[in-house]
């Protein structure tokens, strides 16, 4: 145990010395469990560590160094030139060769973020990162790169080698600007007093570039990034008082359920209820190297924080907007999420959400955007006390890095509001999640989560383990469709990632309980549906008015016959292209029609089979991934460690 007058700059070492003071002196945990206010924890541990004269003094890191850089550098070229080798032929890939170029743009990119901003290794490691990008056919990226390298007019090495570059990204828009772009390199490299021996490799190097040209200009993008497309419009438009959700839902409030969503109106599968802007939000560490803090997108030229060696952005309108609203304050601080056992990356949104509302943490009611953030509800009272003394060790830590930071903003104000949102977000908070397509053509397309977000409104939908509406990611915005036709007056439900599909209704039950205090009563746990491997293939259907079982969709009892064959002539139709479409998802070719076929087979069968039913759960599944292919998507060489 640490002793008087002791500093602490880890988190890991604080939270474990405070756990050993309560758990030695029974007084403090006493009076830690008697809290029922946020302010009142936060001033009790307050009172710990001034009995002890602790302080708090969170490791500033991130900070450039230029050896750290060269040694990056070194790697990526030693990567590029011995693993990859300098005929290496994007078109002949296999996994072991895209996994080294993988490791190589992450050891450019972090030459690139540890380098001090204009130093001769960030030059050269743009330019080595854009002589790879180049061979894998993304010339817009190896230009964007081209662009940061600054030449001076003595330096004719570097222009030769950033000629070559150019050229071969060039060739294919532009074939005479890239022959003029080698000629002018021959010019000077011809004018230069550089050593005979390096001039002539030189003079090979750009003679063979040129014949090279025809080859690149035939060269296909080798990995894509997509773009997601436009956030669609909302179902009969916006709300007249409910933010960035649709007309067609309203608000509505119960003792037992709290505030929650149901349609106004019958509710088509398919249609966009919610499209939602987060309040605050945070790339996970694993996707800091290769995604724009700010905006979410994957980039494969990223541009580094001109502080700090831990996120990189999209462009310099991103991290301009970044480092004036909330980046400036945790710069040095970020490290401690990527390296620390005990500190969530959740705590970074937490910051986040705080700094955003720093002006407002006195009267939050007054701001109508911090309002329905301030309103989530935290659960104090059914959290262990062990759940909150680490929340509150984790508010004070995370609150003196802020003020080491640069915010200015009274201390106790800080720390309670990062402790109610700390509780909050833990049920409030909703990942941004990317479909990712892997250019190794053995492995499986998959949807990664790579942050979180504070969407206020959407967190007003409650959970169903077998919901009837779905989420996908836009950037940093969430979209929310119906997965299913949703009538009037029936509520909507979200899920909160404990499906019937495949956890059983005693692990939901038990998981939803500790995570977000409340006895889950939705359909499947109160007639304990069967998990998806359990379910039958075969459709069992009832009839709507006499409420007889049978394997057709129509009643014979209660239609005619013509009309009971012409309704099954029509589900024959329904199911023959609900099973094309199927394909198509499978097989990634599909257009508009798949998407209609889909809805139009689960409309025809939501009323008319007996619930659980296989069939209907495939259709909502191949069109939650129709739309996530339209939302956050990235075609990578291979997913990162």
């Amino acid at each position: 145990m640490a002793s008087n007058n002791a500093t602490f700059h880890l988190f890991d070492a604080f939270y474990h010395w405070l756990g050993q003071v309560l758990a030695a002196e029974k007084h403090f945990l006493d009076h830690f469990a008697g809290c029922h206010t946020d302010e009142q924890r936060v001033a009790s541990v307050h009172a710990v560590l001034d009995a002890d004269q602790i302080q708090l003094e969170p490791r500033k890191g991130g900070h450039k160094d230029e050896k750290v850089a060269e040694k990056y550098l070194d790697g990526a070229v030693t990567v590029q030139h011995t693993l990859l080798g300098p005929d290496f032929d994007p078109e002949t890939e296999n996994e072991g060769t895209l996994e080294n170029v993988c490791k190589a743009l992450r050891l450019y990119g972090e030459a690139i973020s540890y380098g001090p901003v204009g130093s001769s290794v960030v030059q050269r490691a743009h330019l080595g990162r854009a002589g790879l990008l180049s061979k894998l056919g993304q010339y817009a990226d190896a230009l964007i790169d081209c662009s940061r390298v600054k030449v001076s007019p003595s330096d004719v090495n570097l222009r030769c080698e950033l000629a070559v570059v150019q050229s071969a990204c060039l060739a294919k828009e532009d074939r005479k600007e890239a022959e003029a772009l080698i000629k002018s390199a021959l010019g000077a490299l011809s004018k230069s007093d550089l050593e005979k021996e390096e001039k002539a490799r030189l003079t090979v190097r750009l003679v063979s570039q040129m014949k090279e040209l025809t080859k690149c200009e035939n060269r296909q993008p080798r990995c894509r990034s997509i773009t997601a497309e436009e956030c669609p419009a909302l179902f009969q438009g916006p709300h007249p008082s409910i933010p960035n959700a649709s007309a067609a839902i309203d608000l509505q409030f119960t003792e037992e359920k709290g505030r929650y969503f149901v349609a106004n109106t019958t509710i088509d599968a398919g249609s966009v209820v919610i499209v939602d802007e987060p309040y605050a939000w945070m790339l996970s560490p694993m996707a800091w190297h290769d995604h724009c803090t700010h905006c979410c997108k994957p980039v494969m030229a990223p541009i580094p924080c001109p502080t700090c060696t831990q996120v990189v952005f999209c462009s310099t309108d991103c991290m301009a907007e970044a480092l004036s609203s909330y980046h400036g304050y945790e710069c040095c601080f970020l490290h401690h999420f990527a390296t620390s056992h005990e500190l969530s990356s959740m705590a970074l949104l937490v910051m986040r959400v705080v700094v955003r509302a720093r002006d407002h943490l006195l009267d939050p009611l007054a701001d109508p955007c911090f309002a329905p953030v301030h309103q989530q509800v935290s659960n104090s009272g059914a959290r262990p006390v062990g759940d909150l003394v680490k929340r509150t060790a984790t508010a004070l830590f995370l609150a003196q890095g802020l003020r080491d930071g640069g915010l200015v903003a009274d201390n106790r104000l800080v720390e309670a509001a990062l402790l109610r949102h700390l509780q909050s977000c833990s049920c409030n908070a909703y990942e941004i999640s990317e479909y990712v397509d892997s250019a190794v053509k053995t492995s499986a397309s998959q949807v990664v989560a790579i942050g979180g977000a504070v969407y206020p409104t959407i967190s007003l939908a409650n959970h169903g383990c077998w919901a009837n509406v779905c989420r996908s990611s836009h950037g940093r915005r969430c979209v929310v469709r119906a997965t299913r036709r949703i009538e009037a007056g029936e509520e909507l439900l979200d899920n909160y990632g404990y499906s019937f599909l495949g956890v059983s209704r005693g692990e939901r039950r038990h998981a939803l309980k500790k995570q977000y205090f409340f006895e889950c009563g939705c359909l499947p746990c109160s007639e304990d549906w069967p998990l998806f491997p359990e379910l039958k293939p075969e459709s069992k259907f009832r009839c709507r008015k006499c409420g007889k079982l049978g394997l057709k969709s129509a009643c014979k009892v209660c239609e005619s016959k013509g009309a009971a064959k012409a309704a099954e002539r029509k589900m024959r139709l329904i199911n023959d292209r609900c099973q094309m479409a199927l394909a198509r998802v499978d097989s990634a070719s599909f257009d508009d029609n798949v998407e209609s076929w889909l809805i139009d087979f689960i409309h025809e069968m939501q009323t008319k089979v007996i619930h659980p039913n296989k069939e209907l759960i495939l259709a909502q599944q191949a069109l939650v991934k129709i739309w996530g292919w339209k939302a956050n998507r990235n075609r990578l060489l291979l997913l990162n460690d």
